[in-house]
């Protein structure tokens, strides 16, 4: 079952080379070195062209929201079946969860749909891989890719584990709420009342049926009830300056006070591209603005 605190972005990445459970022991940075040349062949088969190096790290910080570690082969998730970031190749490797085995078309078509956006190799995902592409968006708490989550929340709307699975997440027998998903499906279904409310009840009933595996089950209840819960400006000066650009020297815009509700447009880096209740575009550093 699934517990719960804030905060769950942005924490430093660990290292998940070896999985072991029970007597099952793999080295996966070994495995995937064995790997490597039907990796390469896989990917001249199919003409993959890897991504520059800035922007394939961007997109792995976009759904893990960490930096990757310096090695070349990275272990993404705790997972007998896992993520794993092979950075010399430009490439996302996982292999079919039912046979255990890479498969070339699998390969080519994620890291085309990640580093790409191709809509054509996400509908061959959905139509021959939905349930590793289900597993990919619970296992990161994809709430930045809207055609993703929308694609999820259309195939589990109805099924309140899939929906709660979305929402928390485990780690070292606790169970964490994502915070910024909440409030992303929450924006996405506001135009469909009846999935908007199964969707946000499926989260508070699980609260309250086990709060005693949530740390805050109180906090999490009230932030969940709270009509009102979104991202709002939080300065012990009182308020925080708009910036033009990602930067402290950058061109003041206006200020914003603090306690004051603001909409988020882009949460990618360090400096959050914000909008007002009055309209206006700018950056604010990410340390000043809290969700409540």
């Amino acid at each position: 079952f699934l517990i719960v605190t804030f905060n769950s972005y942005s924490q430093k990445m660990e290292d998940y080379t070896i999985f072991k459970d029970g007597e099952v022991y793999i080295n996966f940075r070994r495995y995937i070195q064995k790997m490597m040349p039907q990796i390469d062949a896989e990917l001249e088969k199919y003409s993959y062209k890897k991504p520059t190096e800035e922007h394939y790290k961007q997109v792995i910080h976009s759904f893990i929201n960490k930096d990757l570690l310096p090695q070349n082969i990275v272990v993404l998730n705790d997972d007998l079946n896992p993520y794993i970031a092979i950075q010399d190749k430009g490439i996302i490797y996982t292999e079919d969860g039912y046979e255990a085995k890479m498969v070339g078309l699998l390969l080519f078509h994620l890291n085309q749909y990640l580093f790409y956006k191709d809509l054509k190799s996400l509908e061959w995902l959905k139509d021959n891989h939905a349930d590793m592409l289900s597993n990919f968006v619970v296992a990161f708490g994809i709430y930045r890719d809207k055609t993703l989550l929308k694609w999820y929340l259309d195939e589990n709307i109805n099924d309140e584990t899939g929906i709660q699975m979305l929402f928390y997440y485990r780690k070292n027998t606790r169970e964490f709420i994502r915070k910024e998903m909440v409030l992303a499906v929450d924006k996405m279904l506001r135009g469909t009342p009846n999935e908007h409310d199964f969707a946000i009840n499926a989260a508070k009933y699980y609260v309250q049926r086990y709060p005693h595996d949530f740390d805050n089950p109180k906090e999490i209840i009230d932030f969940l009830f709270n009509s009102s819960r979104g991202y709002y400006i939080e300065d012990s000066d009182g308020y925080s300056n708009i910036r033009a650009d990602k930067s402290t020297s950058s061109k003041i815009l206006s200020k914003v006070k603090s306690g004051e509700k603001i909409d988020v447009l882009d949460d990618t880096s360090n400096w959050y591209l914000i909008k007002t209740k009055e309209g206006l575009k700018g950056y604010v550093h990410k340390s000043r603005i809290k969700i409540k």
